[in-house]
Order: structure tokens, then C-alpha cells, then sequence
């Protein structure tokens, strides 16, 4: 019985941790317009360990040597994440973030392959090849010339999706026993004794707040704290519970929702072909679904 509702309550956490997700590119992008880059990342890990270590006493792990197993994953691959995407906003546009990341699946799905040995089955190989094709669909890639890209931007996120991969198989190979609420909790001070210190940089620069400061800056970092705390809380619970490739498969749906964020929040246009892309994309998420 416990394992059913346990299997019951997934599939509502991955569609909560990727709308949440996808809200959080525009906020980055409103937070660093006011803000430093570093003073900002620091700031959202701040608030997100506000939220997060009220949930986690009680899940939290007794053998140490598991919590310091996470600490190492938030310091030397969360805080490079959340720095790279946040730095490649900062540098271009939320769409092109969201659109980027959608690599995600397939190199999880190949990290999971090689550090861990996870196969997955032909349905889950079908749906991330139709989700790949809607993700370079999206992005332009068949129609745009490469010359065109924004390379700093392409390369931060490439750093993005690197990170992001190799974190989502090793929290999943390291949270055995360990509540879901620890495991956000641990990563996130992880990162933030990384950040603390560059966030003093911007400081003693006079860099931590930007003339562009307002209130519109205060709730996107709220937001950017809070939102993905409860974002990665999800992920922690999901990935616990579900094989790498068929949890990558859903993925492919934080590229169009964070275009729609993006269109909502920041009047970034999106183009004809994120109809077509985007249902290529949902056809993936369901084929994913289909193939438990």
C-alpha cells in the first residue's frame, strides 16, 4: 500500500518541480538585472535554506559520511549549476536558457549509462529521440546558423546541463535512506559555503545591488530562493523513485514551459515553430510515461 501512494505522489512532484522550475528562469533573469551575479546566487541559496531546513530535521541522515556525500555534491556541482545558468540569463535571455537545458535527458541518461549502469528500455531510448528532435525544433537549431548563437551563453549552459547531469545521478545513487527535504537541505549548504564568499566579492566591489534594483528584484529573488527550494525538495523525492532515463524523459517539458514563463513574465516572444517542437516534446514526456 505505501509503495502505491508512493508511486501515486511521483508522477504530482515531477509536474510541480517542472513548472517551478521553469518560472525560475525569468526570476533569475529579473534577479540579476538588480542584483550582482554572485550577491544574487547567494542570496537565493539564503532563502532556499530557510525553507528547506525547517522540512529536513527530521529526515536528516545519521551516518556522516552519506551527509558529507551531499554537501560535496552541492559544493562542486550544484553552485557551478546555478552559477553557469544564471550567469548565461544574465548574458542573453530565460528562452535560450529553457531551451539549452532540454539536452539535459539525453546526457543524464548517458551520465546514468556510464556511472551507474542503468538501461533503460527501448520505449525510454524512442522517447528521448522524439524529444530531442522537438527540443532542436524549438531551439532553432535546424534553421539557424551556428554563427548566430550567442557563444558565451551556449557555453555557460553546456556547463549547465554537464553539472545538472552528473548531479541528478549521483543524488539518485546517494539518497537510499535519506528523506527527501535532507538531501535539498545538504546540497544547498554545500553550495552556499561556495557562494558566501563570491557574494562578499560583489560586496567589496559596491556590485551586490545594481542601480536597477527595485521591488520587482525582492520577489524575483524570493522567488528564486523559495521556488526552486520546493523545486529541488521534488526532484529529491522523484529522482529517488524513478529510473534516470524515464525521470530525464520529463525534463523535456521545463524547455516550453519555460518559454511560456519567459513570454509571461518577460515579453520574451516565442516563435511558430514552439507549436510544433512543443508537441514533439509532449509526445516524449507521454511515451516516457507509457514506459514504466
Amino acid at each position: 500500500m505505501t509503495d502505491s501512494r508512493e508511486r501515486d505522489l511521483v508522477l504530482p512532484a515531477v509536474a510541480g518541480m517542472l513548472l517551478l522550475f521553469a518560472v525560475s528562469f525569468p526570476a533569475y533573469r529579473v534577479a540579476t538585472d538588480g542584483l550582482g551575479l554572485f550577491a544574487a546566487a547567494g542570496i537565493r541559496f539564503v532563502v532556499a535554506l530557510a525553507v528547506l531546513l525547517p522540512l529536513a530535521w527530521r529526515s536528516w541522515p545519521r551516518d556522516r559520511l552519506l551527509s558529507r556525500r551531499h554537501l560535496l555534491l552541492g559544493a562542486c556541482l550544484m553552485a557551478p549549476n546555478v552559477l553557469t545558468v544564471m550567469a548565461a540569463i544574465e548574458a542573453d535571455s530565460a528562452s535560450l536558457a529553457a531551451l539549452i537545458l532540454g539536452l539535459e535527458p539525453v546526457t543524464i541518461t548517458l551520465v546514468a549509462l556510464a556511472l551507474a549502469g542503468e538501461r533503460p528500455r527501448r520505449a525510454t531510448w524512442v522517447a528521448l529521440g522524439v524529444g530531442f528532435v522537438g527540443i532542436a525544433v524549438v531551439s532553432g537549431a535546424l534553421t539557424t546558423s551556428p554563427g548566430s548563437l550567442p557563444v558565451r551563453a551556449v557555453v555557460l549552459l553546456l556547463g549547465t546541463v554537464a553539472t545538472f547531469s552528473v548531479y541528478t545521478v549521483l543524488v539518485r545513487r546517494h539518497s537510499e535512506g535519506v528523506g527527501a527535504p535532507a538531501v535539498a537541505a545538504l546540497s544547498h549548504i554545500g553550495a552556499l559555503a561556495v557562494l558566501a564568499p563570491l557574494a562578499l566579492i560583489d560586496v567589496a566591489r559596491g556590485m551586490a545591488v545594481r542601480p536597477a534594483a527595485d521591488a520587482g528584484t525582492v520577489v524575483a529573488i524570493v522567488y528564486a530562493g523559495a521556488g526552486t527550494a520546493v523545486a529541488y525538495l521534488l526532484f529529491s523525492y522523484a529522482v529517488a523513485r524513478r529510473p534516470s532515463a524515464r525521470f530525464a524523459v520529463s525534463l523535456y517539458a521545463v524547455p516550453p514551459l519555460g518559454v511560456l514563463a519567459a513570454f509571461v513574465m518577460l515579453k520574451e516572444r516565442p516563435h511558430a515553430r514552439d507549436i510544433l517542437g512543443g508537441a514533439l516534446i509532449l509526445t516524449a514526456v507521454w511515451l516516457g510515461e507509457r514506459a514504466r
